[in-house]
């Protein structure tokens, strides 16, 4: 048996479809967990117990075939079988854009993400048919199983092993055979005469005080481009002309320039690259607002330092860099005149729930 075989199976249980059903915007275990109970197949209770939720599931739940197509994930390290059950090693297996993906399940410190910003790149791809796309900070690979599509050659590059491993599952699961995956710290990872038509990455993107602990996926650093810049650095060697890069991220600012502005407009003039960045919404960041207790309560359990003290340290550093927002954003990079295009979406009356959407 292997995972295409699996995959086949789970699509005839209906698998494919449940996932389907929930909104891509928002994974959510929560409303993965409330439909359950709508639920009357046994087949398929039994596999969302198992690969959605993360449930341990008694092994005689399953029928002998289903068994053996699920001992490829147990021999992959990605299930454990105990003789009497089996449960994942943390992981789901979600269905997004027809797309099989393997992923952590949500916790406060993950090493293989798939969040809202992840479905949210995806959703503005745009791979140059019969090209080649690098995707930088790739983790388990759903943006580039998407640009393998369209895309002569995808390579991706990813810093955690773990999560490398786990995109090439998910390259077999899919069947992707023009996915070249490497383990290794952005361009570092490739040859140096190595160039692209399109370069993607979602990187760690959450502004947050340097000396402060915050989970590895989502720390930016103090402006939350700590990777985009080592990204920009070397886009212009590696991106070919008539090609495009597209970045997700946030950054801080005082609710009405984010604070990389001036830093981006000098760095495009500088290497001629002509950059859009899209301003879709500004979050306040107000002690006791939602993004400013979110923000600390992820540092301080990634940690395990008291909330309240995590709280007093991002309140000094938001007012050491004059910050009162968090901006979230998108970034079209191309080669050019070194001009810098902002186009601000937010709108300061409406008020919207979505960090990535207007």
């Amino acid at each position: 048996m292997n995972l295409g075989e699996l995959k086949l199976y789970l699509e005839r249980t209906g698998y494919a479809e449940l996932c389907s059903s929930f909104n891509p915007l928002k994974p959510r275990p929560s409303s993965w967990a409330n439909a359950r109970d709508c639920l009357t197949s046994r087949t398929l209770l039994r596999f969302l117990d198992l690969l959605l939720l993360g449930k341990v599931v008694g092994k005689g739940r399953f029928s002998d075939t289903e068994l053996a197509l699920l001992a490829p994930l147990v021999d992959h390290g990605l299930m454990f079988d105990d003789g009497d059950s089996l449960r994942t090693n943390d992981l789901c297996l979600y269905v997004v854009l027809g797309i099989w993906t393997f992923f952590e399940l949500p916790k406060p410190d993950p090493k293989i993400y798939y969040g809202d910003d992840s479905f949210a790149l995806l959703n503005r791809l745009r791979p140059l048919a019969g090209g080649d796309t690098l995707d930088l900070c790739a983790g388990p690979g759903i943006q580039s199983l998407y640009c393998a599509r369209l895309a002569n050659t995808v390579t991706s590059v990813e810093i955690n092993p773990f999560a490398a491993a786990i995109a090439m599952i998910n390259r077999e699961m899919n069947g992707a055979r023009n996915w070249e995956i490497l383990t290794g710290d952005l361009y570092r990872a490739l040859p140096t005469d190595r160039c692209f038509d399109h370069v993607v990455c979602n990187p760690p993107l959450l502004p947050f005080p340097e000396d402060e602990s915050y989970p590895f996926v989502g720390n930016g650093g103090i402006d939350g481009w700590k990777v985009a810049w080592q990204v920009l650095d070397g886009l212009p060697q590696r991106l070919r002309a008539g090609g495009r890069a597209q970045l997700i991220g946030t950054t801080l600012g005082d609710g009405v320039v984010p604070m990389i502005t001036e830093p981006l407009r000098r760095w495009a003039a500088d290497n001629a690259m002509d950059c859009q960045l899209v301003v879709v919404a500004q979050r306040e960041l107000a002690r006791d607002s939602p993004w400013f207790e979110g923000l600390a309560y992820s540092s301080a359990a990634s940690s395990g330092r008291p909330i309240a003290m995590v709280r007093d340290r991002f309140q000094r550093f938001l007012t050491d860099q004059a910050a009162t927002h968090l901006v979230s954003h998108y970034l079209h990079v191309s080669h050019g005149a070194g001009e810098l295009e902002i186009i601000d979406l937010f709108a300061d009356e409406r008020e919207a729930e979505e960090l990535w959407y207007v």
